[in-house]
């Protein structure tokens, strides 16, 4: 298969080898002499910009006709004529038109170069022969200027600024020598790959990018192997006599492209680099940056650590060698452990790109501003100077939260050109916003929904249905109360299987680490993760079944419940599955009674009729002879479930009944009884959907029985006055 793979892409870039064999330097681009960092630019062919004479002042090369001899000129021909030990030395303030440079000596055919490699013809050909070999073991497609990512995303002019300076001031050295290796992580959709492209077009022009590898799920860039090839390939366009060194090893070792990581990594960019520096064609004040980004794309997930732990090695024991790194992925677990090695403390610099952070939010609007912008630049007669209004461009702003992608998809839906109809698709957006339904099947935000199918796709089989009851249980009743370690207890999953579960989800969750369980909860980056999961036209088999989710809360918290009972058997209590150093069993099981109260009933009323069935057999078990807590809420959710309890079809057993009921003030035996005040601004409509027509008035006070035989009695005061509380609690 990778054979196949590798044929293919050596067809697809037959043009390119075409060009090698004319000109050993790839695409015929300039490169950077490290030392000067003055730029060699392409000529005409036969014609290459040798730095033989410079103008004091401007730092620029001399034109030089090289025509017969171009592969004679190697890497130590370059040191010559920088370190002054050519014919010239000492010269200044002259200038050479057209000439050859004839070495005699070294001209014949097959004599062999300082460096190993084969001068004259065979030279070429060897040289030409290892960039082959180098692009069809590599992939071209990842590179940062390759047809295949001429669309990719990018960082507005003046979005992510702070971000982009700080890494700036990375690559000059300002956060220490030893910091060799950056790694740049945040949630799917954040921005990171638009960021990464744009600091590497930037280093570019300055003449500072080294290599770039740019992986992709979607656009199948994910073969570990084509790593450390395609870096290769780009070294040896900028860098002297990397070429030559490389060639020599491909020729002597040509099974190389077939041994591990680690060996290609030392071959292809240590020990090259490391001769490069013994020479002095490259010091440590002039730097070149290799970009790695989506490395959490990888298709093996051992390679991407392995990558991780190379790297930061070489970052710490080279630090002479003239090489920064720069890896950007999603916050996968595998990684973050990686990247907490003592190799990657000393020497790695980590930077979080957050969606709501006072820079993103204003980025966003920025993005925003600048797209509606150019929309009216392009469709002047159809928008008016003011379109769109200052409140639609806040809906999506306030409604995106400082996710860049989530704004970045809305511009390009809204202003695409195939439709030219921006004004319309506006309206699309904002109704989708209102979640009112998307008109006529468009979707603003597919390629962020694409995203998250890819992200949910990794998740094993076996274990996505309990994901799904994770995150059902964590978007329709989870607060700032439920910790992670109340979560997974409340659904009976032991510690391993709740992390296993949400294992491939760091990029669209905060997962609290284990020993923070106890004191954080799940946090979902955004949103829009949250209504796709809900919206089954968008997740698909993905999608949250809200019914399962509901019985599923409430079962469980009739069980938790229990704990409240005034007469609790601890036999047929439920136990916790994932206890705590911190918290004993009873603490965690306290503390899931109090949580479960008002799910518990809000979950009731919201059953299906098909599952109903189900709910009542657990309600007949139930007592609810229970201590009952005080808040307003918890309150009105249970009268709610006293109300649906009425509406329960008279096929199934009775599980509420009417003891006695009195209006005003009229006295009712409350003794000893739970009670419930609840305020309703119309007391004779509620109370005649509960036992029929009765006398109109603002106040009634009904005493209730509710469970099984025996049952409990509570007695219910309905006022159009006042607030919803309990009465008589411990």
């Amino acid at each position: 298969m990778l054979n196949s793979r590798k044929r293919s892409m050596a067809s697809r870039d037959e043009e390119d080898r075409r060009k090698v064999k004319r000109f050993p330097v790839p695409e015929e681009r300039g490169f950077t002499d490290p030392i000067s960092a003055a730029n060699i630019q392409p000529s005409a062919a036969g014609t290459t910009l040798i730095p033989l004479s410079r103008h004091p002042q401007q730092g620029e090369f001399e034109s030089v006709d090289t025509s017969s001899c171009h592969d004679k000129v190697m890497a130590n021909d370059f040191d010559r004529a920088r370190l002054g030990t050519s014919m010239f030395t000492n010269a200044h303030h002259f200038t050479i038109g057209t000439a050859y440079l004839l070495d005699g000596s070294r001209h014949s055919e097959g004599q062999m170069d300082s460096e190993g490699g084969l001068e004259g013809e065979a030279g070429e050909e060897k040289r030409a022969k290892a960039l082959e070999k180098l692009v069809v073991n590599g992939m071209p497609g990842a590179m940062l200027d390759s047809k295949e990512r001429a669309l990719a995303p990018r960082c507005n002019e003046d979005t992510r600024q702070q971000i982009r300076n700080n890494i700036i001031e990375w690559q000059r050295g300002s956060y220490g020598e030893s910091r060799r290796l950056l790694w740049i992580s945040g949630p799917v959709g954040v921005g990171k790959s638009a960021l990464a492209q744009t600091v590497a077009e930037d280093f570019k022009e300055q003449g500072l990018l080294g290599a770039c590898f740019f992986f992709s799920q979607q656009n199948d860039r994910r073969d570990s192997d084509a790593v450390i090839p395609t870096i290769a390939y780009q070294l040896a366009s900028i860098l002297p006599g990397y070429l030559s060194i490389v060639a020599k090893l491909i020729a002597d070792e040509p099974l190389i492209f077939n041994k591990s990581h680690r060996r290609q990594f030392n071959d292809f960019i240590i020990e090259p680099i490391r001769i490069l520096n013994t020479r002095r064609q490259l010091t440590a004040r002039q730097t070149l940056v290799i970009i790695i980004d989506g490395l959490d794309e990888c298709s093996d997930r051992a390679a991407q650590r392995e990558f991780v732990e190379m790297i930061s090695r070489h970052a710490l024991t080279e630090i002479g060698s003239g090489i920064l790194w720069i890896i950007s992925s999603r916050p996968e677990p595998h990684l973050r452990i990686a990247f907490s090695t003592l190799d990657c403390k000393t020497t790695c610099l980590q930077w979080k790109l957050d969606i709501d952070d006072k820079e993103a939010q204003e980025d966003a609007m920025r993005i925003l501003h600048t797209g509606f912008a150019d929309m009216r630049s392009d469709y002047p007669d159809q928008l008016p100077e003011d379109w769109p209004s200052e409140s639609q461009i806040q809906r999506i702003a306030n409604r995106a939260s400082g996710h860049l992608g989530f704004i970045s998809f809305f511009i390009r839906f809204i202003g695409d050109k195939s439709h030219e109809d921006p004004s319309g698709r506006l309206e699309v957006c904002l109704r989708s916003l209102e979640k009112t339904g998307v008109h006529e099947g468009l979707n603003p935000l597919h390629a962020l929904d694409l995203l998250y199918t890819q992200i949910l796709s990794n998740i094993p089989e076996p274990i996505l249905p309990t994901t799904l009851r994770i995150l059902g249980f964590f978007i329709i009743y989870g607060d700032q109360t439920l910790t992670a370690l109340l979560h997974a207890n409340f659904l009976g999953l032991d510690r391993s299987t709740f992390y296993r579960a949400l294992h491939h989800l760091h990029s669209v969750l905060y997962i609290p680490p284990a020993p923070e369980a106890g004191d954080n909860c799940l946090q979902i980056y955004h949103a829009s993760f949250s209504d796709y999961l809900m919206d089954a036209i968008r997740s698909g088999r993905f999608v949250i079944e809200k019914d399962a989710v509901h019985l599923e809360v409430a079962v469980q918290a009739l069980g938790w419940l229990n704990y409240r009972g005034k007469k609790k058997d601890h036999r047929s209590l439920p136990k916790p599955t994932w206890t705590s150093s911190h918290l004993s069993e009873e603490e965690i099981s306290d503390s899931l009674a109090t949580f479960a109260f008002t799910p518990c009933w809000k979950a009731c009323v919201q059953v299906s009729k098909q599952s109903l069935t189900s709910l009542v057999s657990a309600l007949e078990n139930f007592d609810f002879d229970i201590y009952y807590i005080r808040p307003k809420a918890s309150t009105e959710a249970f009268v709610d479930f006293i109300h649906w309890l009425f509406s329960l079809d008279p096929n199934y057993p009775a599980l509420i009944a009417v003891e006695t009921w009195t209006t005003g003030n009229g006295r009712i035996d409350m003794a000893g009884k739970t009670g419930i005040h609840y305020f309703n601004i119309m007391p004779h409509s509620f109370v005649t959907s509960l036992i029929g027509d009765v006398t109109p008035t603002n106040k009634y006070r009904i005493l209730l029985r509710m469970g099984t035989s025996p049952g409990s009695v509570f007695w219910l005061t309905v006022n159009n006055i006042g607030y919803s509380y309990f009465v008589d609690i411990l």
